[in-house]
């Protein structure tokens, strides 16, 4: 071995001791801290069960105790015993020959007579109120008791259901005549009559009409055929017309308008049957496509379907004036009847 070798060995020597040494002290410390440890709590432990057993003597021996302080007074009640202190007995009294200034001794006498009557005490507080009882047996049936007095009429019932019909009676007398009843609803237009015959001819020829007046009836297309019902367009127009009559001086156009041939003063009149459920109807009579005259109605209930509106009046029109019918309310239902639905127009 050289000595550089041993010169290092020498000095490793004192930190190798001071390695050692303080491991040493760590698991010393180490130990002594586990077993601190582990005596607490076998020391708190044994506390805790100590204080358990000693609490658990003392109720016991309070248990004790209060039995026999019962067991004594039931033993003074019954028995009649009566209790000395050892300073207040004579000499050789003490059967039991103990002695002591803290002795008490008694001693059982037989009962005397029962003595007077004390005062009465005062009246000690209300004590509580007891446990409700369980309920009784249901007794028996009474008697019945007398009849009461007639109480007053209560509330009328509600009507019961009806019963089943009862056997059919005998016909009694025949009754007064009841008054009229109310008028019914307006009933469908029935079939056209046959035509009449035709009348005297009379003293005026056509030229001569024709000469003192000009005038225009058209009226519906139904030509006394069923259904008579049209429904109009959109527009509302009264476009189906045929020629009752024309004296001349007016032409009826396709789109149902008649215009004028000559200036002049005119009276124009209309009538539109309308047929439908709803609540209210109308007709204008226009001139030039502006409304002239307006009719109007309303019906009271939607059963009554038919609705009647006419109107008339006096104007001044001017060669091609254009006179036609128009619904106020589009895409309704007139009754087409010649009867029912026309318009006219007669030169003054």
């Amino acid at each position: 071995m050289t000595q550089n070798q041993v010169s290092s060995k020498v000095s490793m020597a004192p930190t190798l001791l001071n390695a050692n040494l303080h491991l040493n002290w760590s698991m010393l410390l180490g130990i002594l801290m586990f077993v601190y440890t582990v005596l607490t709590t076998y020391l708190v432990f044994d506390l805790k069960t100590r204080t358990a057993n000693f609490a658990a003597e003392i109720k016991s021996l309070k248990e004790d105790l209060e039995e026999q302080q019962q067991i004594v007074h039931l033993f003074r009640r019954q028995n009649n015993v009566r209790w000395f202190h050892p300073s207040r007995r004579r000499r050789g009294t003490n059967p039991g020959g103990v002695d002591g200034e803290d002795l008490i001794s008694c001693f059982v006498c037989p009962p005397g007579p029962p003595g007077p009557k004390g005062d009465t005490g005062e009246e000690g507080p209300r004590g509580k109120r007891g446990r409700r009882g369980t309920t009784g047996k249901q007794g028996g049936k009474g008697p019945p008791g007398p009849i009461g007095s007639k109480g007053t009429k209560g509330d009328k019932g509600e009507a019961g259901s009806r019963g089943m019909p009862g056997p059919r009676g005998e016909i009694g007398p025949k009754g007064d005549q009841g008054s009229n009843g109310l008028q019914g609803d307006t009933g469908l237009r029935g079939m056209p009559g046959p035509q009449g015959p035709r009348g005297p001819t009379g003293s005026h020829t056509i030229s001569e009409v024709r000469r003192s007046a000009q005038a225009i009836h058209l009226q519906g297309d139904s030509d006394n055929k069923f259904p008579s019902l049209r429904m109009l367009d959109a527009s509302g127009v009264l476009r189906n017309w045929q020629i009752g009559s024309n004296t001349g001086g007016f032409t009826l156009l396709a789109n149902g308008n008649v215009t004028i041939a000559e200036r002049g003063q005119y009276y124009i009149y209309s009538n539109v049957l309308f047929y439908d459920d709803s609540a209210f109807y109308g007709a204008h009579t226009t001139v030039n496509g502006i409304p002239f005259l307006t009719c109007s109605g309303m019906r009271a209930k939607a059963s009554l379907k038919f609705g009647t509106c006419y109107s008339s009046g006096v104007i001044v029109l001017q060669p091609q004036d254009m006179i036609g019918i128009r619904s106020v309310y589009p895409s309704r239902i007139v009754d087409a009847h010649r009867e029912s639905t026309y318009f006219g127009v007669i030169k003054l």
